[in-house]
């Protein structure tokens, strides 16, 4: 199986160095989750090798059944099972339990004839089925009897089986397609996304992405950046911080201590005025980038 390389994380996150000199890395890239799990190749004959390898964040353990054990967080391992066999992977911390599994077909005379004849989806899911915008969610299949695997929405050919981090901005239908020499199957899913604040205030799409103050203060040239993310985050100066509009005024927020500005946009939007912040120093024009 060909290993994926799974990005997690708003689709509108831009890594930018603030005023400080910092880069701020957005939460959810660091939390606890396994990243991936994977073999390769997915199908092998008897007395073959396959790679097993995973990328696990922020776990205090990570174990593999089938006589593996503990391992490291990020590692790789080289199998020769027998028979077709299913690997789990079970990672934990101080308060979470998580475990993906990852099968690989051993082919012998009798499953090999079998394997030309039919390809067979076992499963095609994502895990939640409804999210809210700038959420992700988990693409995970397992198809049998396949030479090609392909899922469309510009996830494109993948191995037999595997899982994918998705982040749709809206409701959307996921087909994947197995074929081998004599069938093609297909299977879809589909995937609910919740509309947010943004339907009742507009503008809060305006504020989405990265906003520059320039300024020149005895010939030294002095920048100031502030980036807005969906999920209502954001980051000025290398400091992370959360944001929200409510009654036609921002509300900016760092370490439990919230304020609240007034703003105004203009130049089609690629302009944004704040007024003077106590809290944050906000310089008050911004060019969006």
């Amino acid at each position: 199986m060909k290993q994926q390389s799974v990005i997690v994380g708003i689709t509108l996150v831009l890594i930018t160095v603030g005023f400080s000199g910092c880069i701020n890395v957005p939460k959810e890239l660091t939390q606890f989750s396994i990243v991936s799990f994977d073999v390769e190749p997915g199908i092998i004959n008897q007395g073959e090798s396959a790679n097993l390898s995973w990328v696990v964040i922020s776990a205090s353990s990570v174990n593999i059944d089938n006589g593996i054990g503990s391992v490291a967080l990020t590692g790789h391992r080289i199998i020769q099972p027998t028979q077709t066999t299913t690997y789990i992977l079970t990672a934990s911390n101080a308060t979470t339990t998580k475990s993906e599994t990852v099968t690989i077909t051993v082919n012998n005379e009798s499953n090999e004839s079998n394997n030309m004849l039919e390809s067979i989806i076992i499963s095609f899911e994502v895990n939640p089925m409804t999210i809210e915008r700038g959420e992700s969610a988990n693409l995970s299949w397992v198809v049998t009897g396949a030479t090609t695997v392909a899922i469309d929405n510009g996830i494109g050919s993948v191995a037999l089986t595997g899982h994918r981090i998705i982040q749709p901005t809206q409701n959307t239908t996921y087909i994947l397609t197995a074929s081998n020499a004599t069938t093609t199957r297909s299977a879809t899913v589909t995937i609910n996304v919740n509309k947010d604040n943004n339907t009742i205030n507009p503008e809060k799409d305006e504020f989405v992405g990265t906003w520059v103050n320039s300024t020149y203060i005895d010939n030294i040239h002095y920048t100031k950046t502030i980036i807005f993310f969906s999920n209502g985050t954001a980051v000025y100066g290398g400091y992370p911080l959360t944001w929200d509009l409510k009654e036609s005024k921002l509300i900016l927020s760092y370490e439990g201590v919230s304020e609240t500005q007034n703003y105004t946009f203009s130049n089609n939007n690629n302009t944004l005025y704040l007024a003077s912040s106590n809290l944050f120093h906000f310089a008050t024009t911004y060019t969006k980038q």
